[in-house]
């Protein structure tokens, strides 16, 4: 069994997520998804399992993405989270790198 962990700060909603990707086969991945934000709570909900060979294979209509677009979601477009939830697939899945990743925001006016 291969286990992947991911805390994320979502930035200035101020919302934390943390998901738990667990896979014993290489392709089929169980998800618990924990978050104060209902947003993120209720795609947590919508994934159970999933194929992490089909959602490589359909990367922009994956099941993530779409049941985070969903209007009984209605995740934030801009949100990270969905981005974190494929990663930890993936990664449970031996079929990515376990790697920390990033993103910093600097804005610069003039």
């Amino acid at each position: 069994m291969q286990t992947a962990k991911c805390r994320i700060n979502a930035g200035v909603c101020g919302f934390v997520s943390e998901v738990v990707a667990r896979c014993d086969d290489s392709q089929t991945v169980e998800l618990k998804i924990t978050s104060n934000c209902e947003h993120i709570t209720a795609l947590g909900g919508r994934l159970g399992r999933l194929d992490a060979f089909e959602e490589l294979a359909r990367r922009h209509e994956s099941t993530v993405f779409a049941e985070a677009r969903d209007p009984d979601v209605w995740c934030c477009v801009d949100c990270v989270v969905p981005c974190a939830i494929f990663k930890a697939m993936q990664s449970a899945a031996g079929l990515a790198l376990g790697q920390a990743v990033s993103v910093e925001v600097e804005v610069v006016r003039g």
